[in-house]
């Protein structure tokens, strides 16, 4: 059995009627067993600020990405992946005599992988090319400081950095039980909670290699605070690694880059 528990929580419990996923797909979704994000279109270095308070969160450019050299990043081992816990995933459901029903989920999964490895920059690297590069471009600047740091700083935002990318020769991640048989999963969606949800074993996101090359998976993705510092008169940017949850980071990606 894989259950399924939506994000909203529980108001009505639903009986009696079969529901089935006619749709879910993974764009953004946090993978647990990776700690990455699911997708292929991310690159290491890319920056955004975010406003954790906003009812709909949603991800602003910055002008800028971080300059790194191969040598800098952190590989880590082949990973052998056999399921996971994925959360944010939009599903629909198709509900006999009630027609149909969309929202986010989190639910129990089953990964085939080959070879699965997460090439990132450590969150201490991060911090300090940020400072860096504020300073860098604070030499240069008219009257509005670099990186939109007075606003991120004064309004107590958070820069978002895309910090590493998971690659693989396969990911594949199904969800259900074998082909053909209900798998009596649980899911909630605006607020109301199905039960025995018919689930068939569908690829809802595959990542295979090109040719001979590893592709592109998934992204890490860290976030940091910031605030001034005074040295000697100068005001100089610090950046401090912190964390949000991921709720908010897949809502973000998603009205972001899935819109």
């Amino acid at each position: 059995m894989f259950k399924f528990v939506a994000f909203i929580t529980a108001s009505f419990l639903i009986v009696g009627c079969s529901p089935t996923i006619t749709k879910s797909t993974y764009d953004y979704s946090y993978i647990s067993s990776t700690e990455t994000f699911a997708t292929t279109r991310r690159n290491i270095g890319e920056i955004y600020i975010l406003n954790p308070n906003d009812a709909e969160p949603k991800l602003s450019f910055v002008d800028n990405v971080l300059a790194y050299s191969d040598a800098e990043l952190r590989s880590s081992p082949p990973a052998n992946i056999v399921s996971s816990r994925v959360s944010g995933a939009q599903v629909t459901l198709n509900i006999p005599q009630k027609g149909q029903a969309s929202g986010n989920a989190s639910f129990d999964t089953s990964v085939e992988n080959k070879s699965f490895v997460l090439q990132s920059l450590s969150r201490s690297t991060i911090a300090s090319k940020i400072e860096d590069l504020y300073t860098e471009l604070n030499k240069l600047r008219g009257s509005t400081l670099p990186l939109n740091a007075r606003k991120v700083v004064d309004d107590k935002l958070l820069y978002v950095v895309v910090s590493g990318v998971g690659t693989a020769d396969l990911f594949k991640i199904k969800h259900g039980t074998a082909q053909g048989k209900k798998s009596g999963a649980t899911i909630t969606v605006n607020g109301q909670t199905y039960l025995d949800v018919t689930v068939d074993r569908t690829n809802v996101f595959d990542c295979n290699k090109s040719e001979k090359l590893k592709v592109q998976c998934t992204a890490d993705i860290t976030v940091y605070s910031a605030q001034f510092d005074l040295r000697e008169g100068e005001a100089f940017l610090n950046i401090v690694p912190t964390s949000v949850s991921k709720t908010i980071l897949t809502q973000a990606l998603q009205n972001t880059f899935s819109n």
